[in-house]
């Protein structure tokens, strides 16, 4: 987003970032002359704080992300490249108030942490206007589809759910409470500023969509905002008065337990959980709620042991808690049924009429008239595809057979260009790609491995012997290409149109694979196969997150690709991620949760609908 006055062009996030950075100056100053400090030493923390917070911020982005995107070694030290961390930032303003203040550190901090709620305000109303901060996409408009509730992402023509104001709302917030604050016991201010924003970060940060930082399935700033929790029931300890062992001992216990009721929370959003089915996600997200609501509490219950009316204060913390427990204990439940698709019939392929031309990329919308009663499929001069429900080993099986004219019609598409790290709902993408059929591919933005191709350009060049990759080339053909060596690829006769590093690989030849170790693992998987020139078949299965069904092992599915005709069979990322998308909608059974993915593979009309 760019504002223009005259032929200059001014971006809100600068502007934002530059008003925070005055503000900062000027309430830091203000509140560090009321608690005594002499200005030479206001002045050299206003300028070491923010220096030491950018980089800081952006050394910590690139130290988290480093088993993602190695950078070289000077990138780290490259202050103007996109990547910041909050928590990095928050940590060099909190190293050069430490290092300005000496014996008087704490005061200090507690002088600025008004100064410090505004500038994370302004840092997150930045990161929004900088296309970050986003939660969920939706699909139909209502009132809420406007700012500040949401914001318009141009690249998707969707609107999102703006995290970022609610983020900023908590940081004002925050701002007037330390403004109003009695308490003047040193540390006082920073340990609640640090306590409250983060428990709030926790549920926040856990609804976000858009790019953010990941260790494996573990979100940083929830891991971090968790630990700054504790940090501040620490400090608060410390400053407290002598005595009520006990109490401060069960301020712990609720802290533990909260902590482990969010990271239940988390896992139970994606069906995990099996004792937390029957909440739905937004059952799920109002106990999280609920329960960095219980954090808070913990927090302001450690901090009143130092106060005068520490008794009282006690009572009341302890009360407030409890009855925050009780509400977590209220589900928000969802009873909807996805309908079920008829048993499969022997399938036979039309003939496909179509000449396509090679190398296509355009994205023509189907044609609406062209799919069959309730999705179940779809035909055209160039695309055919047919779905039907089957039931093997006590579970349901969704399967779709896809012919096409050309290997052009056969694409990929991530939630943001690579190399960034978002999430999104696979109907979503598909819808913005035009796909008549999609499903979820094996989202290798979120791991390192394998030597990556999408829509014939290579994305990531990095050998890896524990994958079996899945290399579709540029006539539509399959090739299982293992391990993932450059000595490898460089063996296929034909173009690379797309590779994929997940698997394993299932059939092989004609023949199912077998795997002993794996025998025992019953989940929901995805697994695509190809059974002649550009005639395909796709299975999703069901899993134990679903009334009726149990789940498939390796073996299992390996066999039904090979019963369902498949020359070449390749495993797709499962679980929760398991998505089959037809005309915009899901249709493998669907669980109370849809979780978002990396990327999708797609199939499109080569036929003009417009």
């Amino acid at each position: 987003m760019v504002l223009y006055i005259g032929t200059e062009s001014i971006r809100p996030r600068a502007i934002l970032l530059l008003a925070g950075l005055a503000l900062f100056w000027a309430l830091g100053f203000w509140q560090g002359r009321k608690r005594g400090f002499d200005p030479l030493t206001l002045g050299l923390a206003s300028v070491l704080a923010p220096l030491l917070s950018v980089f800081c911020a952006h050394f910590f982005y690139r130290l988290v992300n480093l088993a993602y995107d190695p950078p070289a070694f000077a990138e780290f030290f490259a202050l103007w490249q996109d990547g910041h961390m909050l928590y990095g930032g928050l940590v060099g303003c909190l190293l050069a108030l430490w290092c300005c203040g000496g014996k008087r550190a704490l005061r200090l901090m507690d002088a600025y942490a008004p100064s410090m709620a505004l500038m994370i305000a302004a840092f997150r109303l930045a990161e929004g206007f900088g296309g970050q901060g986003y939660g969920e996409y939706v699909y139909e408009e209502s009132f809420f589809c406007r700012f500040p509730f949401m914001m318009f992402d141009s690249s998707y023509e969707l609107w999102a759910w703006a995290l970022f104001m609610a983020e900023a709302l908590v940081a004002l917030v925050l701002f007037v409470v330390l403004l109003c604050r009695k308490d003047q016991r040193d540390g006082d201010g920073i340990l609640l500023l640090l306590g409250l924003f983060a428990a709030a970060q926790i549920v926040l940060e856990s609804l976000r969509r858009d790019e953010f930082l990941r260790w494996g399935f573990v979100r940083c700033e929830e891991l971090f905002s968790t630990l700054t929790v504790g940090l501040a029931l620490f400090g608060y300890q410390r400053l407290s008065q002598k005595g009520k062992a006990l109490q401060k001992a069960l301020c712990w216990v609720f802290y533990l337990l909260l902590v482990v009721f969010c990271i239940l929370l988390e896992f139970a959003t994606e069906g995990r959980i099996p004792f937390l089915r029957f909440l739905d996600v937004e059952g799920c997200y109002g106990c999280m709620a609920a329960a960095c609501a219980g954090l808070m509490g913990c927090v302001l219950w450690m901090r009143s042991f130092g106060a005068e009316r520490a008794k009282t204060a006690g009572k009341g913390g302890l009360t407030a808690l409890c009855l925050t427990l009780a509400l977590l204990t209220l589900p928000a439940l969802s009873l909807a049924e996805g309908e079920a698709l008829p048993r499969m019939n022997p399938v036979t392929f039309p003939e496909i009429s179509y000449t396509a031309p090679e190398n296509a990329k355009d994205n023509y919308k189907p044609d609406s008239s062209a799919f069959g009663a309730d999705n179940l499929s779809y035909h055209d001069d160039s695309i055919d595809v047919q779905l039907h429900r089957v039931r093997v080993h006590d579970t349901d099986v969704t399967v779709a057979f896809i012919q096409i004219a050309n290997a052009s019609q056969i694409r990929s598409e991530l939630a943001k260009p690579y190399p960034q790290k978002a999430t999104m709902r696979a109907s979503v993408i598909a819808q913005k790609v035009n796909a008549v059929f999609a499903i979820n591919a094996d989202w290798f933005t979120y791991h390192d491995a394998g030597i990556i191709y999408r829509n014939g350009v290579l994305l990531r060049e990095r050998e890896d012997e524990s994958y079996d990759g899945l290399v579709i080339d540029d006539q539509g053909d399959f090739h299982i290409v293992s391990p993932m060596t450059k000595e490898n690829f460089a063996m296929l006769e034909r173009p690379v149109l797309q590779s994929f590093a997940f698997g394993p690989v299932l059939v092989l030849n004609g023949e199912a694979q077998t795997f002993p170790e794996r025998k025992v693992t019953y989940a929901q998987r995805v697994a695509i196969g190809q059974i002649d020139h550009l005639k395909y078949v796709v299975a999703v299965s069901d899993g134990y997150m679903q009334e009726n069904s149990t789940g498939l092992n390796m073996d299992q599915m390996a066999q039904l690709m090979q019963e369902l005709g498949s020359v070449t069979a390749y495993n797709l990322d499962g679980g929760q991620s398991s998505s089959m998308i037809m005309h915009n909608v899901k249709m493998n059974a669907e669980p109370k949760v849809m979780r978002a993915v990396g990327d999708i593979l797609y199939f499109v009309t080569a036929i003009p609908n417009d």
